[in-house]
């Protein structure tokens, strides 16, 4: 089938830290990252959208807006004959439980005419919520989980690589991974493929020269094909020190990423501090201290 996958859209009423940019600016910007993935997917006249988790960055920064941005791309891709498809990663599931999805924006959308759960399609092309492990013998499986390419591993404590990947899924033929915000293909000789789509948006200092974008997948033919997303952002330049603190913060998070929760934005650290030592946490306020929220 051709389709488009992504993956991390972190759709967010909240501005962030990096951004010199109003709420409305804000939400103007992701509206027109959606319009662009619709573009997108009628001119390359896909069936489906394949949405691999982390829709939305938080409960505390979701709003009626930023759900009613979704339902309104999901109503639009309906009249255009394309179906979406999507799967709960760990920023969308309140406590990272997919028990709380009734109660999450998440739910919300489920209960939308148009989005379905990857959870209930075919028993070829399996999707599994961010804490779930259910693929059976699948031959496309969508899978929220942290994929780094090999070779920059060494970087991360707890995380999957495409080989691992493939290993423990020896009847899959596509794996399409999120939480890993930069887009990869990983390609096998014997055209086995995991696909990492990085994340639409961007919402951090590191993230200024990054390409956003999505993939289109025609698996006939095997064709994968990178389609650029490209929206004005306006980054923060005139306060050096909140961009140096904002790409310190960025680089701890990296640190002591684990397979339970991603640790990318200050709000996430936030929720985080009760589980850690003491001296983390000393550092984080630090942090927010500096930044002055």
């Amino acid at each position: 089938m051709k389709s488009i996958t992504t993956a991390d859209w972190h759709i967010r009423y909240t501005v962030p830290s990096c951004m010199d940019m109003t709420e409305t600016e804000w939400m103007n910007t992701q509206k027109e990252a959606l319009a662009q993935v619709e573009q997108i997917a009628v001119e390359k006249k896909v069936e489906a959208i394949y949405i691999g988790g982390d829709l939305f960055h938080s409960e505390n920064s979701t709003s009626f807006e930023c759900i009613y941005l979704l339902q309104d791309f999901a109503e639009r891709m309906a009249h255009h004959g394309i179906k979406i498809y999507i799967l709960a990663g760990n920023h969308d599931l309140p406590k990272h439980s997919s028990e709380n999805i009734p109660k999450s924006a998440i739910g919300v959308l489920l209960n939308s005419e148009y989005i379905m759960n990857m959870n209930d399609d075919s028993s070829e092309i399996r999707g599994c919520n961010f804490d779930k492990d259910d693929y059976g013998n699948a031959e496309y499986i969508f899978k929220h989980v942290l994929t780094i390419p090999s070779e920059e591993k060494a970087d991360f404590i707890d995380c999957e690589t495409p080989e691992t990947l493939l290993e423990k899924y020896p009847e899959a033929k596509y794996i399409f991974t999120g939480d890993f915000h930069k887009n990869f293909v990983h390609a096998t000789l014997d055209n086995r493929f995991v696909i990492n789509s990085g994340c639409l948006l961007k919402q951090a200092v590191d993230f200024e020269d990054y390409q956003n974008g999505v993939y289109f997948i025609d698996t006939d033919d095997d064709y994968i094909e990178w389609c650029p997303v490209n929206v004005e952002y306006k980054f923060n330049h005139q306060n050096q020190a909140k961009k140096e603190i904002d790409s310190s913060i960025e680089k701890f998070a990296t640190g002591i990423k684990k397979e339970s929760i991603t640790l990318d934005y200050i709000s996430s650290l936030r929720n985080e501090l009760p589980n850690h030592e003491q001296p983390v946490q000393d550092k984080v306020n630090e942090w927010i201290t500096q930044i002055g929220q």
